[in-house]
């Protein structure tokens, strides 16, 4: 039963739906697929589909990563120019220049080039920028980066486009082009027409020759032809390559040497004599390569998801494979325990992420090879399940200790391994529940002591959650929550509770987290929410529907709590959007939350959110959410509301009440749910002073109750 002066504190922020943005932290992460680089100095500017790498490579065989440069939108083209300090970079429908003069904090901003619709097909030559739209060729002055010149217009509808010296090499849809640009403005030099049928692919230039890839896209024909185009406007074919496949691409091409890569090797032709072009040798690598670039004797080619590769070149056509540096990994899933570390999942392997060591090269405090088939976090304990033979899985246990290390515990082979399966770890024990035939079956073992863990019992049925010495198995198909005994090793029935589902149409998503007050948030189709209220389990009943973000459930993976406050990012938005739940029954948005790439997940540690966008993570602190924050209060009962004040609070607060129906029992909580001041409080009718002295700021929930009725309210400290 709830009281009749229940009080809800609504967040109340400046309107506009992102009035606020958390601040952002670095974080170590930096991988993504590798597109296109400029050496320069020892270091290297790698373009990635995430944004820009920047590596010191005076090591060539040990790199190391100084920062990264994160595109505020998606990146699809990989161009990359340098000129000075300046790294220009093709971005979806425009271009940014960033400024690397300060290598360890590049600072970047989008060119202002007029209308939108600019293609990341482009090129620098000092201060000329050469851009494409619309079937033209935009000559521009970036003498002032802050104000773009546009001098001259040519029509050609380009594809690509690249420099040499003083000369741009492009390709249209049957043209390949070499333009002269000593003056400025875009001279016609050559001309080569693509076979009739074929379509042209990469083009090259060097010392007076240009090298044209083409292919026929119906029979899967290649071409590469070898121009001498040493006389202006007169291009002459010296040599035809034809042993080549579609898909392949000139990586690199000087006097003697040309590189075609193809989806896993390298393919070296001796090109010195000219009509004399040979495969000289080929250098099997087992991965594709998008660019390449010269440091000396040493060549750096992009690999693509793979990171970057270096080869010492000891020959005009003699090149060995001397590293392969995978520049990171891709993470789509984390999960936070109890420990303050955060776990993530990359391409084979797991990490220990700390959210509290920001900066490029810190943070990852340890990793394993992991290539099972699930797993999970349950306070301080990781769980891997693998294969372990035909219809047989393992699980193995490992702690995740204090410095943030993993220690190998123990491993339990289930008697019981079906197609679908579910583990969860509450009061020292794991429930292993497998779907054999047409029934779940649990498996439960005491874990006191993860590196001797016991087998204890056999039931037939699941459990979804443990919450205060009872095991939940919730079924909102039924509107029904089955409440059991955890103590016993075959965990007791206690009683079957009927709630109300009030969100029926749609998609129905289930539990989307459980809460320290005892209660389940559900979610419905893509704007209906609803709580089940488990406060006081031998009244077990539904609050609201609630109006949330119309977010479609599949696209809201990684939702989470923390403080209350539940985050619900829409992927395909790229916005996590803030509410506040702090008080069952009321969604309460606070602010929008805008994200600079699509993301894969989100975990929650201590004053931290961590997005992971696959190739990076990007370290969120919510806590700047909470100081700004103003809070008021609105009744939600018959007129013996009442109110606490002030809020935000420092030091303590008064808590009023009108109800006679006291003495009132007042417990302040922390984000756990753990009490840290309980005090005793008379009838209402008069302020009674709560004293928080000695506690840090943050979010806390003040529990008011007597014998028979409580009430919940939130309070920030600062």
């Amino acid at each position: 039963m709830r009281l009749p002066f229940f009080l809800a504190l609504c967040l109340s922020l400046p309107s506009g739906g992102n009035a606020q943005q958390p601040a952002l932290q670095g974080y170590p992460f930096a991988k993504g697929t590798y597109f296109q680089t400029v050496q320069d100095n020892g270091l290297l500017y790698c373009t990635t589909d995430l944004g820009l790498a920047i590596w010191d490579v005076a090591d060539p065989l040990q790199p190391a990563l100084l920062s990264r440069y994160v595109y505020t939108g998606s990146f699809l083209d990989g161009k990359a120019v340098k000129r000075g300090s300046v790294i220009f970079l093709g971005k979806g429908r425009g271009i940014q220049a960033v400024d690397v003069s300060d290598h360890v904090n590049p600072v970047g901003q989008m060119l202002e080039l007029g209308e939108p619709g600019h293609s990341a097909v482009f090129e620098v030559m000092d201060t000329l920028l050469f851009t494409t739209r619309g079937g033209s060729l935009i000559t521009w002055s970036i003498s002032d980066l802050d104000n773009p010149v546009p001098l001259d217009t040519v029509d050609l509808d380009l594809y690509s486009l690249s420099r040499t010296d003083t000369v741009l090499v492009a390709a249209s849809g049957d043209q390949a082009y070499r333009l002269g640009v000593g003056t400025g403005t875009p001279i016609l030099l050559d001309q080569v027409p693509v076979q009739d049928t074929y379509l042209p692919g990469s083009v090259e230039y060097a010392a007076g020759r240009l090298a044209l890839f083409e292919e026929e896209p119906m029979n899967g024909l290649t071409m590469l032809t070898l121009y001498d185009v040493s006389v202006p406007g007169s291009p002459v074919a010296q040599d035809v390559i034809q042993d080549l496949s579609a898909g392949d691409r000139i990586l690199y091409m000087d006097d003697s040497a040309l590189v075609v890569t193809t989806g896993t090797d390298l393919l070296l032709y001796d090109i010195a004599d000219p009509g004399q072009a040979h495969l000289a040798g080929t250098v099997a690598t087992s991965w594709p390569h998008h660019d390449a670039v010269f440091d000396g004797n040493l060549m750096y080619t992009m690999s693509g998801a793979f990171g970057f590769s270096v080869f010492q070149r000891t020959g005009p056509t003699d090149f060995t494979l001397l590293a392969t540096h995978e520049a990171g990994d891709w993470l789509a899933s984390m999960k936070a325990g109890s420990t303050g570390y955060v776990l993530g999942e990359g391409r084979d392997s797991l990490y220990v992420l700390d959210p509290q060591a920001p900066g490029v090269g810190a943070g990852i405090r340890d990793s394993r090879a992991y290539d099972g088939l699930d797993w999970w976090v349950y306070g301080d304990l990781l769980v891997e399940m693998e294969t372990a033979g035909v219809g047989q899985y393992e699980l193995t246990l490992l702690r995740v200790e204090a410095d943030g290390t993993l220690q190998q515990m123990s491993t339990i082979q289930p008697v019981h391994s079906g197609n679908t399966h579910r583990l969860g770890i509450w009061n020292g024990r794991l429930y292993w529940g497998s779907y054999v035939i047409d029934e779940m079956i649990t498996e439960i073992y005491d874990v006191n002591n993860p590196a001797n863990p016991v087998f204890l019992d056999t039931v037939h049925t699941w459990f979804d959650y443990g919450m205060g010495g009872m095991l939940l198995q919730v079924r909102p198909e039924q509107g029904e929550i089955r409440l059991y005994d955890a103590a016993p090793a075959q965990p007791v029935l206690l009683a079957v509770k009927n709630y109300t589902p009030l969100c029926t149409e749609g998609f129905q998503g289930g539990p989307l987290y459980p809460d320290p007050e005892r209660a389940l948030l559900h979610e419905v189709g893509n704007t209906c929410y609803y709580v089940i209220d488990l406060l006081d389990t031998s009244d077990v009943h539904s609050i609201g529907p609630m109006e949330g973000p119309a977010v479609p459930v599949t696209a809201a993976n990684g939702a989470g709590v923390w403080n209350k406050i539940l985050y619900i990012p829409y992927l395909s938005g790229w916005v996590v959007h803030i509410y506040d739940v702090g008080v069952p029954g009321f969604l309460t948005h606070m602010t929008d939350l805008s994200l600079s790439n699509f993301p894969r997940d989100l975990a929650f540690a201590d004053s931290t959110m961590l997005v992971a966008y696959g190739g990076y993570v990007e370290n969120y602190g919510v806590s700047s959410l909470l100081p700004d924050m103003t809070v008021q209060v609105r009744e939600t009962g018959p007129a013996e509301g009442g109110c606490l004040y002030p809020n935000p609070a420092a030091g303590g607060f008064f808590l009023r009440t009108k109800s006679s129906k006291g003495p009132f029992t007042v417990e302040v909580r922390d984000a756990t749910g753990r009490p840290v001041r309980i005090q005793v409080i008379g009838e209402g009718g008069s302020d009674a002073w709560i004293s928080c002295s000695g506690l840090p700021t943050g979010l806390y929930a003040v529990r008011l109750s007597n014998d028979t009725e409580v009430a919940s309210m939130k309070l920030v400290l600062e």
